[in-house]
């Protein structure tokens, strides 16, 4: 006999919280030439209030003579205020020529957030000076910059050798041409602790929002704070590349971005008939959409490029023909690798939601942690190929990975009308829980040959099995209509501080454990 376990229950198993204090870096003003102590401060050195001894309250009195006195003293000239001792100045301000932007030094530093990558996270840093960006300010020849009041740029910005931008938190630069880092040069940006300084940059023709000109390769952009909004035009990728130019190196490590390309661009990535380049994604929340390109990876007819998430949120979308994550419309999906993070990758028309755009094939791609999930556009894989592309080489090892094929089309594999369905594996000792379910499909995971060794909790369709002895890491819910089956003599492990929420049916065999 077997025991059924209804709809609505979950399974938790939760480990002691652990809680950590999270230093937050102060905020820094820039006063002028000196600063002044106001008058009605008080001295670090005064006395505490309830040490001051209070004179007796006099008793007011009736007498004439006395109110006439009273009347004569408050008459009396004040005495004369001495000023206090100026404080050490807070910063120090100097204009090299009446064309050129100040810079500016604090004493205590310009604070910003940067990325360590030992602790996998950001931490509290200071700048000892930096050149303020003014409405005039468009050659960045190396140093540091800092945006420390809102400021329209018109002409592009063109980045040399090493810069390094702050974003002070609460104002805005507008790069309305957007900023050039060509190849052979790099731009990181910085937020501060509150994450509200902006910069929002679109691009003049056929450029990137932020990277690439058409006439050039890209360099390198690193994003580590602030709220980032780029555009490209006319082909070009948001950040990333230029017309015909691939996307060069980019790493987001934190703040919210949000990136769009143009006619043929990749949200992040390549340009028009380029390439994704080198994409590395560690944190922060992004928001990627491509037109015609991918909304991570290459621009169409580009290949996707190597893209790796570990962290963050991530949403992309696929512009017409273009892979959420990977190819463009005829690019394959190049080398995709998750590790953690929240990715929610949808194809375009034709695109996969990660692999390959129309026509192209899936790569490569590997998910090794957190928790992702994918739709592919018509007659698409939700990981594979795009419509007319091979299914690639998927390896799905842990995280929770749901993929939705389009109608007629496996979940994980190749396109409509692609050469073949690619291979898919869960490498040894495999932990992950997969939902693979298209809706005329049966083996939504089209290529079953190597399901001998497969190990994890694997929905294909609406049936689940477990096979080896997985151990999810991350929270699952197995919805309804959906059924896991836990044979005999198997065990439904969960991991220490992981939810399985059961919206469908587990069936228990006689001598199952959970």
């Amino acid at each position: 006999m077997s025991a059924l376990l209804a709809a609505a229950m979950v399974f938790t198993l939760l480990p002691a919280a652990a809680w950590a204090a999270t230093p937050t870096a102060g905020e820094s003003g820039v006063s002028q030439e000196r600063a002044e102590i106001p008058l009605d401060r008080p001295r670090d050195d005064a006395p505490a209030a309830e040490d001051v001894p209070v004179a007796a309250e006099e008793i007011p009195t009736d007498d004439p003579a006395d109110h006439e006195a009273q009347i004569d003293a408050a008459d009396e000239p004040l005495p004369e205020l001495t000023e206090a001792a100026p404080a050490a100045p807070l910063a120090s301000i100097h204009t090299a020529g009446a064309d050129e932007p100040m810079a500016i030094a604090l004493e205590s530093g310009i604070p910003y957030l940067d990325w360590d990558d030992s602790q996998k996270k950001l931490v509290d840093k200071t700048c000892d000076s930096a050149t303020t960006v003014e409405g005039t300010t468009t050659a960045w020849d190396g140093g540091w910059y800092v945006v420390s009041a809102s400021v329209t740029i018109e002409s592009r910005i063109t980045v040399t050798g090493e810069v390094h931008l702050i974003l002070e938190d609460g104002f805005t630069l507008t790069a309305k041409s957007g900023i050039e880092v060509s190849e052979g040069n790099s731009l990181t940006i910085y937020g501060q602790t509150r994450q509200t300084g902006k910069l929002k940059a679109t691009s003049n023709s056929y450029n990137a929002g932020i990277g690439g000109n058409h006439d050039g390769g890209s360099g390198a952009v690193t994003i580590n704070g602030g709220d980032i909004t780029a555009e490209g035009t006319s082909a070009g990728a948001g950040i990333g590349g230029g017309r015909d130019r691939a996307g060069g190196t980019i790493v987001i490590n934190g703040g919210t971005v949000s990136a769009k390309g143009q006619v043929g661009g990749a949200g992040i990535g390549g340009g028009s008939a380029g390439d994704g380049g080198s994409i590395t994604i560690n944190g922060g929340n992004v928001t990627a959409q491509g037109r015609g390109g991918a909304g991570i990876g290459g621009g169409d007819n580009g290949n996707g490029g190597t893209v790796t998430i570990t962290g963050g949120t991530v949403k992309t979308t696929g512009g017409t023909y273009g892979a959420g994550i990977g190819g463009g419309e005829k690019g394959s999906g190049g080398a995709v690798t998750i590790t953690g993070g929240t990715v929610t990758a949808n194809g375009g028309s034709e695109g996969a939601g990660i692999g390959g755009g129309q026509n192209g094939a899936g790569g490569t791609v590997t998910i090794t942690g957190g928790t992702v999930t994918t739709k592919g556009g018509t007659d698409a894989a939700g990981i594979g190929g795009g419509n007319g592309g091979d299914g690639g080489t998927v390896t799905i090892n842990g995280g929770t990975v749901t993929a939705n094929g389009d109608t007629y089309v496996a979940s994980i594999g190749g396109g409509q009308d692609g050469g073949n369905d690619g291979s898919f594996s869960t490498g040894e000792s495999g932990n992950a829980v997969i939902f693979a379910s298209s809706q005329y499909v049966d083996d939504s995971i089209a290529d079953t040959s190597q399901q001998a060794s497969w190990s994890g909790i694997i929905f294909n369709g609406n049936t689940g099995e477990i096979y080896g002895a997985p151990v999810p890491g991350y929270d699952f819910n197995i919805q309804s209509g959906k059924t896991l089956n836990v044979k005999n003599d198997q065990t439904l492990h969960i991991g220490a501080g992981v939810t399985m929420t059961n919206n469908g049916t587990v069936n228990i065999g006689d001598a199952s454990n959970l």
